[in-house]
């Protein structure tokens, strides 16, 4: 959370306590048109900010932690790879048919083209019951590389979902901001308005009052 919200926060729930705990500014305040319901709107409001703010920060932690996780799988299960890659093409290198489905004539070394390519291979190996045991590489050992790959796919379009509920969230966030602001605007006005004679009560609400007025 920056300053700047932290501070609407701040002078927001100074307002609304300032009214709520005194019957004769609540009267006062209504007088000049800022009644219960609209004193509640900023209550409402402020509310809906902090819990949108938590929805963001959740939305980024929860982003974090699955970047590490695929970072570490992406190293681990690369290297895996790489080493089933180079056996693979010393075992089936007469098998024409297998190594065209293989497609391992070079492997990809962007990002998130490896891991499709690594689908592809595995897949393909255990379609064909490509036999890797005397290289002491089970079928089991296969399928378990192939199925963290298909979880790092996985975690990366969940990890993108997330980020763009942050985002959305954030967008959302902003809206609701604007409408605190605005409404702690006019609630500063209208007080300067109900209470010019009384600076120590303005004061009270968060408004900063110039020195001569005091």
């Amino acid at each position: 959370m920056n300053r700047s919200t932290a501070s609407l926060l701040e002078l927001t729930q100074i307002a609304i306590y300032s009214v709520d705990r005194d019957a004769d500014i609540q009267k006062r305040m209504a007088h000049y048109g800022f009644t219960p319901k609209r004193m509640q709107e900023g209550t409402v409001l402020r509310q809906e900010v902090i819990t949108l703010l938590n929805v963001k920060e959740n939305h980024y932690d929860e982003s974090w932690v699955l970047s590490q996780q695929i970072e570490a799988d992406l190293k681990k299960t690369n290297t895996l790879f790489k080493e089933h890659v180079r056996i693979a093409r010393s075992a089936f290198r007469k098998d024409v048919p297998l190594m065209r489905a293989l497609r391992i004539k070079r492997i990809a070394t962007k990002r998130w083209e490896w891991p499709q390519q690594a689908l592809n291979f595995y897949t393909k190996l255990e379609e064909r019951n490509a036999d890797m045991t005397a290289f002491d590489i089970s079928q089991e050992d296969l399928q378990q590389i192939k199925a963290s790959v298909e979880t790092i796919l996985e975690m990366r379009t969940e990890r993108i979902s997330r980020k763009g509920e942050a985002q959305n969230s954030t967008h959302h966030k902003d809206q609701v901001l604007a409408l605190l602001r605005a409404w702690l605007t006019e609630f500063h006005a209208v007080a300067r308005i109900a209470f010019k004679e009384s600076p120590q009560r303005l004061e009270a609400f968060g408004i900063i009052v110039p020195s001569g007025k005091k």
